[in-house]
C-alpha cells in the first residue's frame, strides 16, 4: 500500500510539473454584460478583430469598437497602448478569435477581456444595427 501511494504521489507530482505552465483560461464577458458597460461607461475601450470584408460597411458592428484585424493586431499594437490602464474588450464574429486576440494581449500586458459569441451572438440579441 505505501509503494502505491509513493507511485501515485510521483505520478501526481509529474503531472502538475507537467501541466503547470499551461495557458490559464481567457477572461470573457457576455453580450449582455457589454452591453450595459457600452450603455453605462462611455470610455469602454472594445476592439472588433474581425477582418475587413466582415466589418466596413456591415450594420452589424458596434459603433464605439476600434477596428483592428487579428492578423494586424501586433503589428497596430501602438494603438491600444494608451489603453493598457484599462479593461481592453475584444469582439470577432463568434467569440474564436478575439479569443485569440485576447491571449496574445493579455500576454502583452493588457487587461484583456473576450466577448463570448461575438457579434453573432450581440446582433442577434441587440441588432446592432449602429
Amino acid at each position: 500500500m505505501k509503494r502505491v501511494l509513493s507511485f501515485l504521489s510521483g505520478i501526481f507530482a509529474i503531472l502538475v510539473v507537467t501541466f503547470s505552465g499551461c495557458e490559464a483560461q481567457i477572461k470573457s464577458i457576455s453580450v449582455d454584460d457589454l452591453q450595459t458597460l457600452l450603455q453605462t461607461d462611455s470610455t469602454t475601450v472594445l476592439v472588433d478583430v474581425r477582418n475587413e470584408n466582415e466589418f466596413v460597411g456591415r450594420m452589424d458592428k458596434i459603433k464605439q469598437a476600434i477596428h483592428i484585424p487579428l492578423g494586424e493586431l501586433e503589428s497596430r499594437i501602438s494603438e491600444l497602448e494608451k489603453y493598457k490602464d484599462k479593461p481592453v474588450y475584444l469582439i470577432c464574429r463568434s467569440g474564436n478569435r478575439s479569443g485569440i486576440a485576447t491571449r496574445k494581449l493579455t500576454e502583452m500586458g493588457f487587461d484583456a477581456i473576450n466577448v463570448s459569441g461575438g457579434m453573432l451572438a450581440y446582433s442577434k440579441k441587440y441588432r446592432a444595427n449602429e
